[in-house]
């Protein structure tokens, strides 16, 4: 594995702030056009809103091997973002070109916190979010501002889904799943992992721990949710015109 590539955006943006995005129904597409001049990281099916959206992240992850091995070309084709990768989904199959490689710590530690890095070249620490991936990267790329969007932290298995195989890691496949911002974010017969909002807090948790160590604020601008790990400010109030 060759993660030098990323040695190039060690502080890269230091002395900016930046936007987190979940792919939560709180999203609105209008609150991403407005952040076509920050600092923007998002993952997974944020790109079902590009045919809506003239805005594209700055920076773009996955990090479960369901959504990469299911979206494959899809991702592969993206383009208008720096996109990087775990190296864990090459051991399921998937790889993708002209992106970066790095280093992910997987290690379940549950109920402790997890670990949290701001040096990716050492590697990222897992904590059942890819959300939790891209605040470490953030700090890694020296942002001491981070808001979250689109985070709203709450999660309904429809009953229309028949159980859940693959253990620990529950693997679901029904139809009706609505938690996401866009209404196809579920393509019909897809496999996908229930979150473990639990763990997820832990995470959130070990964020925050970190930022207040390290002269960083991390803030929720999520428009509801359930998220309270993090202190609450208004998406509107961060921007100096009234739109």
């Amino acid at each position: 594995m060759d993660i030098s590539p990323l040695a190039a955006y060690k502080d890269k943006h230091r002395g900016q702030r930046a936007f987190v995005i979940g792919n939560g129904p709180s999203l609105r597409l209008a609150d991403l056009e407005r952040l076509r001049h920050d600092v923007t990281f998002a993952s997974n099916k944020i790109f079902l809103a590009f045919s809506d959206t003239t805005w594209r992240p700055t920076y773009y992850t996955v990090e479960d091997h369901l959504v990469a091995q299911q979206n494959s070309e899809t991702i592969e084709a993206l383009t208008g973002s720096v996109k990087f990768f775990p190296h864990t989904l090459a051991m399921h199959g998937v790889q993708f070109h002209n992106s970066l490689e790095y280093h992910l710590i997987w290690k379940d530690v549950f109920p402790e916190l997890p670990g949290c890095s701001d040096d990716a070249l050492t590697g990222l620490h897992w904590g059942s979010t890819v959300m939790y991936t891209m605040i470490q990267m953030a700090f890694y790329m020296g942002i001491r501002e981070i808001y979250l969007i689109g985070v709203d932290f709450h999660f309904v298995v429809p009953e229309t889904c028949d159980g859940a195989t693959g253990g620990k890691f529950k693997v679901y496949v029904c139809a009706g799943e609505r938690n996401h911002f866009h209404p196809d974010y579920r393509k019909p017969g897809e496999r996908w992992h229930q979150p473990n909002l639990e763990y997820q807090e832990k995470a959130f948790l070990a964020a925050r721990r970190f930022a207040e160590t390290h002269g960083a604020v991390i803030a929720n601008a999520t428009r509801g949710g359930a998220l309270e790990v993090f202190p609450r400010v208004n998406f509107d109030d961060l921007f100096g015109d009234p739109s």
